[in-house]
């Protein structure tokens, strides 16, 4: 459990204490803070719920475009957002595209370690269990290619 988690859960305890002896001493304060302190319990059970959920199963790989080319042709190129492939082990898990892509794994020597065809509406790729390390991941079209990072 993170260290920042831990304090969060102390400090929600120590306010509970706090109300607690406040409702003995003064016990129209005591319930309002009561009822404050049930509604921050159960917003942070909710967002501490949520980041466990996550963070347990599938990573998000942000993909960057990089075209190659048209840079004297004049036109104003604006790169669209990134967007995102969900690594769950070996399992890639990709929006639907209209084109091919070739997808390729490339280790820090920027060698090609793993390359294979994604035909179109393709939206999952199993990898080699094989593969371990930190690779650069690419999805090549013809004048472009989306860039990412992938660990196993």
């Amino acid at each position: 459990m993170c260290s920042h988690v831990v304090g969060e859960i102390i400090f929600l305890l120590f306010i509970w204490i706090k109300a607690f002896y406040l409702v003995t001493l003064k016990p129209q304060i005591g319930v309002f803070i009561l009822m404050i302190m049930r509604k921050l319990l159960l917003l942070f059970i909710f967002i501490m719920g949520g980041v466990f959920a996550n963070s347990a199963s599938a990573a998000q790989i942000t993909m960057h475009i990089v075209k190659d080319g048209a840079a004297g042709s004049g036109a104003t190129y604006v790169p669209p957002r990134p967007w995102y492939i969900t690594q769950d082990d070996y399992v890639l898990t990709l929006p639907a595209f209209e084109d091919d892509f070739t997808l390729e794994l490339r280790d820090e020597d920027d060698t090609v370690v793993y390359s294979t065809l994604v035909p179109a509406g393709t939206t999952q790729v199993v990898l080699p269990s094989t593969l371990s390390g930190d690779f650069e991941l690419r999805l090549v079209a013809d004048t472009y290619y989306y860039i990412g990072y992938i660990s196993f």
